[in-house]
């Protein structure tokens, strides 16, 4: 993560449903500044996997390796097939996870790539450029949404896009644009919460029925 003061960290943190109490750290291969930032997570707290992200200091690295996480160490990495990536959109489990699109530097792309466990392999590629965005799923039945593109306008995306494990598909339009923000769920019941609507930060969140979107709760705070 990212602790400010151009200051990156390694620390992992678990939450047992109470309170906080600290995991292995996660050291990403080839970087002498030690932390990283901006990459992507998923699966559980004892099966956990780690992809790509960013690191600031004496150079910028972008970095393409991946690791698992038992619950309370950090595996050997495995190679990502692409250049290294920040800020990418994951779905899935530790052992069967799609990522699709991410940025480096300032260019989104649109690869998307599957892992099994052990390795990655491509798959097909994502319509549109996105990082940042929100995602939600299993590898078979996923959603990417929203996320930014600067270059086009408005940069901050309201589409979305579903994966059957094999083919991209065209989902609802959000109500609003949304990049940075929290996402969790299914494809069918996803959400998507605050973010940046490319004016700003905005409190309200919205949910997904699997084929429209509707604003909802506002969070407490922006």
């Amino acid at each position: 993560g990212y602790n400010g003061a151009n200051s990156q960290t390694r620390a992992t943190e678990e939450y047992n449903g109470s309170s906080w109490t600290s995991g292995g750290d996660l050291s990403p291969q080839g970087n002498p500044d030690g932390g990283t930032y901006s990459g992507s997570a998923n699966g559980t707290q004892t099966a956990g996997l780690f992809v790509g992200g960013s690191s600031q200091g004496s150079t910028d690295y972008y970095f393409n390796t991946s690791y698992e996480y038992d619950g309370s160490s950090w595996g050997s990495p495995a190679t990502f097939t692409s250049p290294g990536l920040a800020y990418l959109n994951m779905f899935g489990t530790q052992t069967a996870a799609v990522s699709g699109g991410g940025v480096r530097p300032s260019q989104p792309y649109v690869r998307n790539y599957e892992y099994d466990g052990s390795s990655w392999s491509s798959g097909e590629d994502s319509p549109v450029g996105r990082a940042a965005g929100g995602s939600a799923g299993t590898l078979t039945a996923g959603i990417i949404f929203g996320g930014y593109n600067p270059g086009v306008s408005p940069p901050a995306l309201t589409t979305s896009k579903h994966y059957d494990g094999t083919n991209w598909t065209a989902g609802g339009n959000m109500n609003f644009g949304s990049n940075g923000g929290g996402s969790n769920g299914t494809q069918t019941a996803a959400l998507a919460i605050r973010g940046d609507n490319g004016s700003g930060d905005v409190a309200s969140c919205q949910q997904y029925n699997g084929t429209t979107w509707s604003t909802t709760a506002t969070a407490a705070t922006v």
